[in-house]
């Protein structure tokens, strides 16, 4: 190799996904959505029916602004909202549930990866320093 050429690598190609992973992944976010709303309706009537302090503030109708219903295709939705009983009360344990759920599938997946996943280092890679640290002493 003279000094004037130049070395280039070769062009990272990222190993396809197997098509496993994409199908789980689809699964997921369709089926923790629904299991959110369906848990958070069932939470909602349930505290609403026991009388709990957290859930009874929250009932009543969905307020929503006016600018909503001028909207050709909104009017019809936000109407359809705003006459569902305890509908703030349900959107808003659907939104922590939904979170809980991701949140768990995402810690169990850092956890499958660190034991499952791919080596720290590679053959071709050098091993990490041996090096004991002394404390200081003046």
């Amino acid at each position: 190799m003279t000094r004037y050429n130049k070395f280039q690598r070769p062009e990272f190609k990222r190993p396809p996904i197997h098509p496993i992973w994409r199908g789980i992944g689809l699964i997921i976010l369709l089926l923790i959505p629904i299991i959110s709303w369906f848990g958070a309706e069932s939470l909602v009537d349930e505290g609403m029916k026991r009388g709990w302090a957290f859930v009874v503030p929250l009932a009543g109708r969905l307020i929503l602004p006016a600018d909503v219903y001028y909207m050709p295709g909104m009017a019809t939705i936000g109407r359809y909202l705003a006459n569902q009983p305890n509908m703030g009360a349900k959107l808003i344990f659907f939104v922590l549930i939904a979170i809980s759920f991701f949140g768990l599938i995402s810690l169990i997946y850092a956890i499958a990866y660190r034991f499952i996943g791919p080596p720290q280092y590679l053959p071709i890679d050098a091993p990490p320093p041996k090096v004991k640290v002394k404390s200081y002493k003046r």
